[in-house]
C-alpha cells in the first residue's frame, strides 16, 4: 500500500514508526525528544554506514555516556528525559518494511544520498536540510553554486512552512523543512504582502540574529566559545541562501529585499527584526487584521498588541512563532519583530508539526 494512502488507517490505529537519520546533531536530539514525547510514534535511529566492530563499540560507548549525562542535566534542569531508541543500520532498514516517516537531519549531501531511496522503498520523508527547499533547479544552483544532483525529486517536495502549506504537506511524500531564518521572516512577512500593506516601493529590510547552534554542533573557529563569549558579529550579509526560500514564500522581490545575519552570544533563538514603509493609507489596525486574517486559528502563532514586542527567551524551548509591530510617523514606517526557537520552530519542532499535518495527527501533538 503506498505510504499517503496509509494516512487514514495510521490515523485510526494511532501509531507510525519514525526513523531519525542524523540523530547525533543538535536538531537529531531535539526530535529524539520531541518524539520521545510523542503518544503516537515509535522512533528508531538510523545509521548511515556500517562501521568496525571496534568503532562501533567505541561510538556505542561515547553516545550512552553521552546520553545518561543528558539525562542527568535534564533531570537536574528539571526537564523530562528521553528513552534510547534502537540503533539500526540505514541498510538494513532498507531491506525491511518501510518505515512510515524518515526525519534527515542531515547535512543536504547525505539527504540526497537517501531520500530517494527512502521514497522508493516506500517511507515518506521529512528532511531538515536545505537539499529539496529550493523548487527550481536554476534556482538552485545560482544560490548554492552547483547543480542539483537529483533535480527529478525538486518538483515533488513539498515546503514545510505548516501554517502555509498545511494542506499541500497533509499528502505530501516529501517535505522540505524551512530553514530557521526563513520561518521567522517568512511568517512575520508573508501576511503583511499578500494582503497589500507593504509599500510595493518601500525596501524590506530584514536584520536577523541566531544563538550559536544554529551553525551545527561542529567545532569551528567561529563558533569556539573565545570567539562568541561577549561577542557579537556580523555574517552572510545579502547572499544568505535562506533569501531565496523568504522571497519565495513571501512573493516580494529580490531587489526590494535586504538581508542580514549576525550571530548572538546565546545557544539557542532567532529575532528577526523587518523594517518598511506600509502603502498609503493602511495602518496597525490593517496590521492586526492581515495577521488574524491568515493565523487566528494556527495554533503555534502568537500576535503581541502593537507597540509590544517578544524576546527570544519567551519562545525558547517551544514551537511558538511570537510576532510584534509598531507602526510611526511621519513616513507610515513599519516595524514588525518575529521570534523563533531555532531547533524547535526553526527545524525539529516545524519537522514534527509536518509529521502531525502528514498523519492527520492534532498539529500540537508532541509539541511544547
Amino acid at each position: 500500500m503506498p505510504a499517503v494512502g496509509r494516512t487514514e488507517i495510521i490515523a485510526t490505529i494511532g501509531l507510525i514508526t519514525a526513523g531519525i537519520i542524523g540523530y547525533r546533531g543538535y536538531t537529531g536530539e531535539e526530535l529524539q525528544k520531541l518524539l520521545a514525547r510523542h503518544p503516537r510514534v515509535s522512533a528508531v535511529l538510523i545509521d548511515q554506514a556500517a562501521k568496525t566492530q571496534a568503532a562501533s563499540a567505541a561510538a556505542e560507548s561515547l553516545t550512552t555516556k553521552a546520553r545518561q549525562a543528558a539525562r542527568q542535566a535534564m533531570s537536574q534542569a528539571g526537564r523530562r528525559s528521553f528513552p534510547n531508541p534502537p540503533v539500526r543500520l540505514a541498510r538494513d532498514v532498507l531491506a525491511g518494511p518501510p518505515l512510515d516517516v524518515v526525519f534527515l537531519a542531515t547535512p543536504p549531501e547525505a539527504s540526497v544520498e537517501w531520500v530517494p531511496r527512502f521514497l522508493r522503498q516506500g517511507s515518506r520523508a521529512i528532511d531538515l536540510s536545505s537539499a529539496f527547499r529550493i523548487a527550481s533547479p536554476d534556482t538552485f544552483a545560482r544560490w548554492y553554486g552547483t547543480a542539483h544532483p537529483c533535480p527529478e525529486w525538486l518538483a515533488e517536495a513539498v515546503y514545510g512552512l505548516t501554517e502555509v502549506y498545511r494542506g499541500r504537506i497533509a499528502t505530501a511524500r516529501l517535505v522540505a523543512n524551512p530553514g530557521c531564518y526563513a520561518t521567522a521572516a517568512a511568517l512575520a512577512l508573508r501576511p503583511l504582502e499578500r494582503h497589500g500593506l507593504i509599500d510595493k516601493a518601500s525596501l524590506v529590510v530584514c536584520d536577523a540574529k541566531t544563538g550559536v547552534s544554529g551553525a551545527g554542533n561542529k567545532a569551528t573557529q567561529a563558533t569556539h566559545f573565545c570567539s562568541v563569549d561577549e561577542n557579537y558579529s556580523v555574517y552572510g550579509t545579502m547572499n544568505h541562501r535562506h533569501v531565496a526560500e523568504i522571497v519565495a514564500t513571501t512573493e516580494i522581490p529580490e531587489e526590494r529585499f535586504c538581508f542580514s545575519t549576525q550571530l548572538m552570544p546565546l545557544r539557542r533563538g532567532i529575532m528577526a527584526c523587518l523594517y518598511f514603509r506600509l502603502r498609503e493609507g493602511a495602518d496597525a489596525a490593517g496590521i492586526e487584521g492581515a495577521y488574524l486574517a491568515d493565523y487566528e486559528n494556527d495554533p503555534f502563532i502568537a500576535l503581541y498588541p502593537e507597540g509590544s514586542f517578544p524576546s527570544v527567551a519567551s519562545v525558547s524551548h517551544t514551537n511558538f512563532c511570537c510576532i510584534g509591530y509598531s507602526v510611526t510617523q511621519p513616513g507610515n514606517r513599519a516595524i514588525v519583530v518575529a521570534v523563533i526557537d531555532n531547533l524547535v520552530k526553526g527545524a525539529s519542532g516545524q519537522a514534527v508539526q509536518n509529521m502531525n499535518a502528514m498523519f492527520g495527527f492534532p498539529e500540537t501533538e508532541g509539541l511544547p
